[in-house]
């Protein structure tokens, strides 16, 4: 199955795949670990709310990590059996001078794209905020940092882009002699859907949700959704990584910046 205008990259061998799998379980569980610390103090904040908990912040987060784990390796093993077979790349699985290329070619539109997101989006919570007062309440924090950098960057990133919208492509595509560009548009609208709404359990615990929420929640995480998908269309999942990184990096600037003006 071809579209014009897509390198195909030479079909991995089962030792090729299961390598890339290894180096990229290594990269969840690594996040994860990064991302731990984190999670202990944002818990340890919600059990102080509460004042009352049967198991320790450190068991909480633990037990909260199994679900990421597991769904990070499930979106991997599907990506990978599938993302060749649409014209996708992913660096650590292909390790080739295309691949690479590619990824290399990403990097400046990445890094500025990525952080420009970032700042539009910390920008419109400005906006957002005459609206949503909770907003002002919110400070930056080196958790939310580390949450969205290496949660968000890595774990979402391999179980939503190279996961779902790898495994959505290839079944809009079979119905196809060729792939065409709406079966990735269409993958990367649905899949930017879905990131915007796997926001919401978060969302219920700080806001009431008015219109203005619920547009905030959709339009920020579905602009960031689509621009994320488009580099893994475009360049290699590990653009659509760094692109996600650096977002949160935008934001978490624009954040301090206001924090220490406003």
């Amino acid at each position: 199955m071809k579209q014009d205008g897509l390198q195909y990259g030479t079909p991995l061998t089962k030792r090729q795949r299961w390598q890339g799998f290894g180096y990229y379980a290594l990269m969840i569980i690594g996040s994860l670990l990064a991302y731990f610390p984190a999670l202990v103090i944002i818990i340890e904040e919600q059990i102080n709310q509460i004042g009352y908990s049967r198991f320790s912040a450190v068991q909480y987060a633990l037990l909260s990590l199994i679900q990421p784990l597991v769904l990070a390796l499930i979106a991997l093993l599907a990506g990978q059996f599938f993302f060749q077979k649409v014209g996708l790349h992913a660096v650590i699985y292909e390790r080739s001078a295309y691949a690479w290329a590619l990824f290399k070619d990403s990097l400046s539109s990445v890094l500025l794209l990525g952080l420009e997101l970032g700042i539009g989006i910390g920008l419109a919570d400005l906006f957002f905020s005459a609206f949503i007062p909770e907003l002002t309440e919110m400070m930056p924090s080196v958790q939310s940092l580390l949450a969205g950098v290496f949660y968000g960057g890595v774990i979402e990133e391999i179980m939503l882009r190279f996961g779902l919208m790898t495994t959505i492509i290839y079944f809009l595509s079979r119905s196809s002699s060729r792939l065409k560009s709406w079966h990735y548009w269409l993958a990367i609208s649905i899949v930017a859907i879905v990131f915007a709404l796997g926001h919401l359990p978060m969302t219920l615990q700080l806001f009431e949700m008015t219109p203005f929420v619920w547009l905030r929640l959709l339009l920020l995480n579905g602009v960031a959704g689509m621009m994320t998908g488009y580099f893994y269309w475009r360049f290699t999942l590990e653009s659509a990584i760094l692109c996600h990184m650096m977002a949160h990096v935008g934001m978490y600037a624009v954040q301090l910046l206001l924090a220490v003006v406003l």
